[in-house]
């Protein structure tokens, strides 16, 4: 029974660890999309599917996710979408 406690507070701990955006999110508005990967860089592509610009880093703190530069900011909605003045909303697909 020790174990199995043991193992539940391992997953449990686990679970509530850090949140991940792994994946491409595409923007409603321009057909803009970014690309997140879990070593915590990212790239944008434009509506042809090209690569814009260089790949960048990003960190989540609580509900939000910006690049290192502060010029690109995303709220992560609970539905697991991204909100962005720049891009509208943001489904990953």
């Amino acid at each position: 029974m020790k174990n199995f406690f043991i193992i539940f507070v391992a997953f449990f701990i686990a679970a509530c660890g850090a949140k991940t955006i792994e994946g491409t999110y595409y923007a409603q508005m321009g057909g803009h999309s970014f690309t997140f990967n879990s070593n915590g860089t990212a790239f944008e592509s434009g509506a042809d599917g090209a690569k814009i610009g260089k790949d960048f880093t990003y960190k989540i703190e609580g509900s939000s996710l910006s690049n290192e530069s502060k010029t690109i900011s995303f709220v992560l909605k609970p539905d697991g979408s991204m909100a962005s003045t720049a891009y509208g909303a943001l489904v990953k697909k």
